[in-house]
């Protein structure tokens, strides 16, 4: 009837919580979905905010992940913001995630991936004729704080003695 439409009608929409980290990465990641999420929402039914924090992988740059004994350390305290009602939904990138969840997360969805290309910043005044790696001078080195980024440039065979950290 009527006055039931009307009285629906005047509640506030769903305020939903989107929590992320706050590394430039995870915030276009849940911008990009908030934008998603706006597109696909009735207005009346429920408006997105995005919440950014800090995680111990956040605070800690200087140990090496592999160094970590915890697992989840760039998710853990979204996870337990989600257990604690202080977010509605959490943005993680995959590669972030740790191999198990607790028994009352899981994983909703995924947004579609973009380009999975990986990409090598060289230093042109160092090394002005360099256009890839196989270029690079005998000795040089590459740093990449990836241990499977690590893994894969070592098992290159490089002719030019190139050294990978």
């Amino acid at each position: 009837d009527f006055a039931k439409a009307t009285e629906l009608n005047m509640e506030q929409p769903k305020k939903v919580i989107i929590g992320t980290r706050e590394s430039k990465l995870a915030m276009w990641q849940a911008k990009h979905a908030h934008r998603l999420l706006t597109e696909l929402t009735d207005k009346t039914i429920a408006t997105f905010e995005i919440k950014g924090m800090t995680t111990k992988g956040d605070k800690d740059q200087n140990t090496s992940l592999s160094k970590f004994s915890d697992k989840g350390i760039f998710t853990k305290e979204l996870d337990i913001a989600l257990l604690e009602s202080n977010i509605d939904c959490a943005v993680h990138c995959v590669k972030d995630l740790p191999t198990t969840f607790h028994d009352e997360l899981g994983i909703a969805c995924y947004l579609r991936r973009g380009a999975k290309n990986d990409m090598v910043l060289i230093d042109k005044i160092r090394h002005p004729n360099a256009k890839s790696i196989s270029d690079l001078p005998n000795g040089a080195i590459i740093g990449t704080g990836s241990l499977r980024r690590q893994s894969l440039l070592k098992s290159f065979k490089f002719e030019n003695n190139i050294s990978v950290q």
